[in-house]
């Protein structure tokens, strides 16, 4: 129930379907005064969520910080799904998405001996096409350039953060691993993930990726231009807001 009620909060939580609302609203209403009214709160909330300046120093007070390497090997790795990679039927390919640099960070983490096996958390996140997981396409990759098969765990029941947690929890429990994990996801997403995993049980120290914002930029056109880029971050940073939110209600976190 929960993965469908968050599906439907990521549609509802969408600052440019307010936008959309206001100036229906402002073309269906018929008095001059209540028009102008949703005109002016129509275009106000265009230019707040797609200000780019508002919206970095938002994200910023959200995000995880990016760490230098980890001065440490670690014995496992734990690599979140969600938006890294699809298939397409058409061309029999892999087609990589915005949250590839999560597996980019992990394959550098690999390579440089600094985790010794690869855990990805991911099942399928579609209503439809439950049968085809992440973590399965990841692996396939991962394998294709030359990580070893025998490095890679694969992790596919999970929906949703806790699910992530739950399993993979599972998991390293029964390889009998007692060292804390290296958990490896998007800046936005590390302090639910982070909380989640700890909740559970698990001790993971978090390596942020992915991150959104950079320098503190003052430059005319981040004060002032929109950006389309911008709404779609308030779009992610709200659900991820409201997923910590109703997490810590539900005791997840």
């Amino acid at each position: 129930m929960f993965f469908y009620i968050s599906k439907i909060l990521s549609y509802i939580l969408n600052p440019l379907a307010w936008i959309v609302i206001l100036f229906l609203l402002a073309i269906l209403v018929k008095r001059p005064a209540t028009k102008k009214r949703f005109v002016t709160i129509a275009f106000l909330t265009l230019f707040i969520f797609s200000n780019p300046f508002i919206g970095d120093e938002v994200m910023r007070l959200w995000e995880s910080p990016i760490t230098q390497l980890p001065e440490k090997r670690y014995s496992i790795g734990i690599l979140l799904g969600g938006d890294i990679v699809t298939y397409d039927n058409a061309t029999d390919r892999l087609i990589f998405r915005t949250g590839a640099d999560r597996l980019l960070q992990t394959i550098d983490l690999y390579k440089k001996g600094l985790i010794s096996k690869i855990l990805i958390s991911g099942g399928s996140g579609h209503l439809l096409y439950k049968d085809r997981t992440e973590a399965a396409f990841i692996k396939k990759f991962l394998v294709g350039i030359g990580v070893s098969p025998d490095d890679i765990i694969v992790e596919n029941k999970s929906r949703n953060t806790k699910e992530n947690a739950i399993y993979t929890i599972k998991i390293i429990q029964e390889m009998n691993i007692k060292d804390p994990a290296l958990l490896i996801t998007s800046a936005l997403h590390m302090k639910r993930a982070k909380a989640t995993f700890e909740k559970q049980g698990l001790n993971v120290v978090g390596y942020a990726t992915s991150k959104r914002t950079g320098p503190r930029l003052k430059t005319f056109d981040h004060l002032v231009i929109p950006s389309a880029t911008t709404l779609k971050n308030w779009d992610l940073l709200f659900h991820e807001m409201i997923g910590y939110g109703v997490y810590k209600i539900l005791g997840y976190c």
